[in-house]
């Protein structure tokens, strides 16, 4: 995540967005695990069954749109 605020190692942030090809967002609690200047690198936390299934299901959207991208997809002709 890239954000223009000061977080520390540690803090709780909320983070919400919407997913490629998606209609909805989603929500959830994280922690802030490293920085590198305002970029961030988020651990997603699963607090209930709901968050498990929702993280899983985030999940196995990305896993299949990155099964869907080969490298140089983009430049073959």
């Amino acid at each position: 995540m890239e954000a223009p605020i000061d977080l520390v190692t540690g803090d709780q942030v909320a983070v919400e967005f919407t997913p490629p090809n998606c209609t909805e967002s989603v929500s959830y609690r994280c922690f802030v695990r490293n920085r590198n200047g305002n970029r961030y690198g988020l651990e997603f936390i699963a607090e209930n069954d709901a968050d498990y299934v929702k993280t899983g299901e985030l999940q196995e959207g990305l896993e299949r749109m990155a099964g869907t991208c080969t490298a140089g997809s983009a430049l073959s002709t």
